[in-house]
């Protein structure tokens, strides 16, 4: 997707595009990832939803906007980076706490705005973790956690995560 003349176009944000599909009637589930370089934003969706968005979407905000079906899936690099943190235990709030230096109180109301996911579903702070599972907290990050490495001499555990830059 892009602006039809860069002259009259609005920087778009990924919740402006987001916001214009699913006011088509598209709902969340049907889309996948959003992503922006070169002044260009592609959107991954189900093939359903194909023919319906290419008909119908042609113009967010205040700016017409141009879609094509690209020929090659574009894969934004992401950078991760294996971290250690400490927590007192494997609990999602402290992890979470301890993975974005976070007091605990800070971090509890991210839980009660419903902001953190587990796996994709809306989280609790008192669940608890394994190892392998994906959070995600909106407006700071994500990472995966890769489970315990090993507990200091202290009794507080060193965890590893990798965290998505």
């Amino acid at each position: 997707m892009q602006g039809k003349q860069k002259k009259f176009s609005e920087e778009l944000s990924h919740r402006d595009v987001l916001g214009a599909i699913m006011s088509l009637g598209i709902e969340r589930e049907m889309l996948g990832d959003i992503f922006f370089r070169d002044e260009k934003s592609y959107v991954y969706l189900l093939r359903k939803m194909r023919d319906y968005l290419l008909e119908n979407l042609q113009q967010i905000r205040h700016t017409g906007v141009e879609i094509k079906e690209c020929e090659e899936a574009f894969v934004p690099k992401q950078e991760r980076i294996e971290e250690q943190i400490f927590a007192a235990s494997e609990r999602l709030d402290g992890i979470v706490s301890a993975a974005f230096h976070l007091s605990r109180g800070k971090a509890q109301e991210y839980f009660a705005k419903e902001l953190v996911y587990k796996d994709g579903l809306v989280a609790k702070g008192s669940s608890s973790l394994k190892g392998g599972e994906k959070i995600s907290v909106r407006g700071l990050g994500k990472f995966h956690y890769l489970g315990l490495e090993k507990n200091t001499k202290k009794g507080r555990m060193v965890l590893r995560i990798l965290r998505y830059g």
